[in-house]
């Protein structure tokens, strides 16, 4: 065993720890490994033990805002990477991980992980975010090795449906209106493989309606403000001509008016002059 590996053993005992005040400076000293000691040539095997003992810290964890802490805490190491192909090994044994023990994990705890995955889903997105999206065809890769795998018998339909239920919620938050048409389709296109493969029905229809529904109805909600839009422009349009022929209409009845005045000042003067040269 080398010394990284006892290194992690002992972490993974700290992160296992019954004592919330052990397991906190576990995650503390942990990040700080990944920052300075984490290299590229670290084992996949590592990663994975990495995460067995993050995954019990978060078992190990109660009450919601102590959980919400922690799965904050945890979700956020994906930004401590060394170089941008470690966060995506780092990503990966996080998913891996969580798809294997997914199937051991008790239904009063369900929801913690639920929140961790959502969390760490989020993050990845915002990890793609920051390196301007280049690097998406590698985490689509990854989910489809993974969670979204219909052919991957370590995945379980439950983490299928629920990776359904937030991938666009989660891509929206981080901020999908940057991504172009392609890059939607690249990010959508994982599941037509599973609508193609799965033979589970309800997966199929889950998937219908939460991944291909809802970029048809953003567009139509695009279409639909582009035609408000349009119809807006055309009535500012006419407005503007109606104003412009409404002081047309004014100038011209100034004018009227003003030649009116003239005349019949011309007319007082003429009667004036008359006036005066009348005799008495």
């Amino acid at each position: 065993m080398t010394e990284n590996d006892k290194f992690l053993v002992r972490f993974a005992q700290c992160l296992a720890s019954n004592e919330k005040k052990y397991r906190d400076r576990a995650v503390v000293k942990l990040k700080k490994w990944l920052q300075t000691k984490c290299k590229g040539d670290m084992l996949d095997e590592q990663l994975m033990k990495i995460w067995k003992g993050l995954h019990y810290c978060m078992w190990m964890s109660d009450k919601p805002l102590v959980q919400e802490e922690l799965a904050d805490r945890l979700s956020k190491l994906v930004h401590v990477m060394e170089t941008p192909e470690l966060t995506l090994r780092f990503v990966e044994s996080f998913f891996w991980t969580e798809a294997r023990e997914w199937h051991g994990t008790d239904v009063f705890r369900l929801d913690k992980f639920m929140m961790l995955i959502r969390l760490y889903w989020r993050e990845s997105l915002m990890f793609l975010k920051q390196n301007s999206w280049e690097m998406s065809s590698s985490l689509i890769d990854l989910l489809s090795r993974t969670y979204i795998s219909v052919e991957e018998d370590r995945v379980s339909d439950g983490l299928r449906f629920f990776m359904a239920d937030i991938f666009w919620e989660e891509l929206e938050r981080v901020g999908a209106e940057e991504l172009s048409e392609e890059q939607v389709a690249a990010f959508m296109r994982p599941y037509c493989v599973v609508i193609c493969k799965t033979e589970n029905k309800m997966l199929q229809q889950h998937v219908m309606k939460n991944i291909f529904e809802p970029p048809l109805e953003w567009a139509k909600e695009d279409l639909a403000l582009d035609e408000f839009l349009g119809d807006e422009e055309e009535e500012a349009e006419e407005d503007e001509e109606e104003e412009e022929e409404e002081e047309e209409e004014i100038d011209e009845d100034n004018e009227v008016d003003e030649e009116e005045e003239g005349e019949t000042e011309e007319l007082e003067e003429i009667h004036r002059c008359a006036a005066r040269t009348v005799p008495v």
